[in-house]
């Protein structure tokens, strides 16, 4: 009995080190393939290879840091996709609120970036430089880098991340007014309070500030780069559309016709 139990024991005892003994191979691997980002040429993209998985969140710290960054450099490249504006708050502005929460020193650079309406060449230069310096770090601070992950990157709210910051820029349109509806703006049907009211109230239109000119046109300011891109395309007819339902309200009568009718 006192064998079997020694023979117990040395069993329970054999495979404690031979755990000991992978989790050390695990911890010397993972090691290993920090210290060889040093003086890498591309340290984002070799960070990338080393400590994030074929899907999911990496388990390392640099890891998930480095996912971050690869996607947001992914995005620029292949699609032109900045993280503060239109499609790119979509694609990319969940990592920039991670890497802004786990590393708050990178807030300002976001910052620079967004306020600076960097764009082409200069974005991709200035994250370019900010990933290359944030994955230096990590690599000479391994008791960051490696720490555990438990965190998602996607789990964040890229665009109240934004819209909170105020980043998302604002954009401005001048529409001419159709004839339409400058001739019931003329006759005083309705006042131009009124038409700004009316304007307001419409789908994309909501938070922008809108003035009518004495040219003849009407200025939209404030507008998203998603509102502007609908204004642009759409904002003319929209207008004549109402122009037309004036029409139906007051009446509408031609000039020219009451010229021709003048000359019989």
């Amino acid at each position: 009995m006192k064998k079997y139990v020694q023979s117990a024991e040395n069993d329970v005892n054999k495979m404690r080190e031979n755990r000991r003994n992978a989790k050390a191979r695990r911890e010397q691997k993972k090691s290993d393939k920090l210290e060889s980002l040093k003086n890498a040429d591309d340290i984002v993209q070799k960070a990338f290879d080393a400590f994030v998985p074929a899907s999911g969140k990496a388990d390392t710290f640099i890891g998930e840091v480095a996912r971050a960054f690869m996607r947001l450099l992914y995005r620029d490249y292949n699609d032109g996709d900045v993280f503060y504006e239109g499609y790119g708050i979509e694609t990319c502005a969940d990592c920039v609120a991670f890497l802004s929460d786990v590393l708050p020193d990178l807030f300002d650079y976001f910052e620079d970036i967004a306020v600076g309406q960097l764009k082409d060449k200069a974005y991709t230069e200035a994250l370019q430089d900010t990933a290359d310096s944030t994955i230096d770090y990590l690599a000479n601070h391994p008791e960051l880098a490696l720490r555990p992950n438990d965190v998602d990157m996607f789990d964040y709210n890229g665009e109240e991340f934004i819209r909170d910051n105020d980043w998302e820029p604002k954009y401005d349109i001048d529409i001419d007014i159709p004839e339409n509806l400058a001739y019931h703006l003329d006759k005083g049907d309705i006042s131009e309070r009124d038409a700004v009211w009316e304007m307001q109230s419409w789908d994309y239109l909501q938070d922008a500030d809108i003035q009518i000119t004495g040219w003849g046109g009407v200025v939209i300011s404030d507008l998203t780069y998603d509102n502007y891109v609908e204004v642009e395309q759409n904002m003319y007819r929209w207008l004549e559309d109402w122009g037309q339902d004036l029409d139906d309200e007051y009446g509408y009568e031609d000039d020219e016709e009451d010229e021709e009718y003048e000359d019989e």
